[in-house]
């Protein structure tokens, strides 16, 4: 990932969300955002056609779940990136993240700048940063990263 832009598709019905970050991913120099759905089915055609470096997946789409994207994107392709959002913080969609598979779990509200750090380790080849997947209090995860 390093000598080629990073890859994003954002999956999220909560358009004033989705086009503020995509504003501010596109100010990240190497970070390409190509392509933006807001509900289950437009979802996994953009990330099945698109197949992305980096899926940003809401949880809590219009009559549908952000989990089922987030499944079937692990089964079908383990090495995408998986950064879950969501508006409620509660560490029971941060461990259901865990459980299939996410590489981070974000609260809308109060983690744009650590998704956006995790977005430029990424891009940066670096890693992911030390908070991912290894956190020991879920209740610090759901607010932050996994």
């Amino acid at each position: 990932m390093n000598n080629k832009a990073l890859r994003i598709v954002i999956v999220d019905d909560h358009l004033a969300f989705s086009e503020r970050l995509m504003k501010l991913l596109q100010t990240l120099p190497g970070v390409d955002v190509v392509g933006r759905a807001s509900d289950l089915d437009s979802g996994r055609t953009c990330v099945a056609a698109l197949q992305p470096d980096v899926a940003i997946v809401d949880i809590r789409l219009r009559n549908a779940s952000g989990f089922e994207i987030l499944a079937e994107m692990k089964r079908k392709w383990p090495e995408m990136i998986a950064l879950m959002v969501t508006a409620y913080a509660d560490s029971q969609y941060a461990r259901r993240s865990r459980q299939l598979g996410a590489d981070f779990f974000f609260e809308k509200s109060s983690g744009i700048k650590a998704l956006l750090d995790a977005i430029k380790h990424l891009r940066d080849g670096t890693g992911l940063p030390i908070m991912a997947a290894r956190g020991e209090d879920l209740q610090h995860e759901a607010r932050t990263i996994l």
